[in-house]
């Protein structure tokens, strides 16, 4: 039984294996991330190989636990009572796809493939993102802000060992497609427009229908007394 965990400050803490796919994301640029293995299978010799790693016996039946260091790793190993205990350490920063495993007695026990990425910036519609650096790796921020156009808060994250920002996802929504001082604008123009009705058009529209009414009751007048001198 192998027990495979990798830790570091954020979260790869806690991966034990096997996970699905044997796999795990890694924010580029991070340094001293630390894989902890765990054998209970009493074997006669074990190591730690993978991407810059060359067999590097840590425990053999004969001589127990043989810890070493390098410029790049570090190995350490201890065996209580038959369960031995063993941790590798990248001193360097992770820049590139690397993977690693447990042997025991010329076997592959267990691997892991770590993928070394960037950390993405959220790019939905409306959000503007300014990163510290780029590529964004391992203690990256990123500034979130809505452009223009949109409304929403500010958000500042920042790139964790696992590739992945911390805290909440920015939210920009949409706003209406008139400004402010458009609204205010068509309001005013619509306030101008009554008044030139209520102040101009009626009164001159009563001046029509008073000028009417009086022609059609001077031609009324007109028509009676033409009649009555006829008769």
């Amino acid at each position: 039984l192998v027990l495979l965990i990798v830790s570091s400050p954020g979260c790869l803490s806690a991966i034990q294996l096997p996970q699905p796919g044997n796999q795990a994301n890694v924010a580029t640029g991070t340094t001293n991330l630390t894989i902890t293995a765990t054998v209970t299978t009493s074997p006669s010799s074990c190591s730690w190989s993978g991407t810059g790693l060359t067999a590097i016996q840590f425990y053999s039946s004969l001589f127990g636990c043989a810890p070493s260091s390098t410029s790049s790793h570090s190995i350490t190993c201890t065996n209580s009572a038959g369960v031995i205990n063993t941790t590798l350490t990248y001193l360097t920063a992770m820049t590139s796809n690397s993977t690693v495993s447990v042997n025991c007695d010329s076997s592959v026990v267990t691997s892991l493939s770590m993928v070394v990425k960037a950390c993405q910036p959220n790019t939905s519609s409306g959000v503007s993102a300014t990163v510290s650096s780029s590529p964004c790796g391992f203690g990256c921020t990123v500034q979130y802000s809505c452009a223009s156009g949109y409304n929403g808060n500010d958000v500042t994250a920042t790139c964790q060992e696992d590739a992945t920002f911390d805290g909440i996802d920015p939210a920009c929504i949409q706003s209406s497609s008139l400004s402010p001082g458009a609204i205010a604008g068509i309001v005013i123009g619509c306030l101008i427009a009554v008044a030139i009705i209520i102040f101009f058009l009626i009164p001159i529209c009563c001046a029509e229908i008073c000028c009417c009414a009086f022609t059609i009751l001077c031609l009324s007048r007109g028509k009676k007394k033409h009649t009555a001198g006829r008769s």
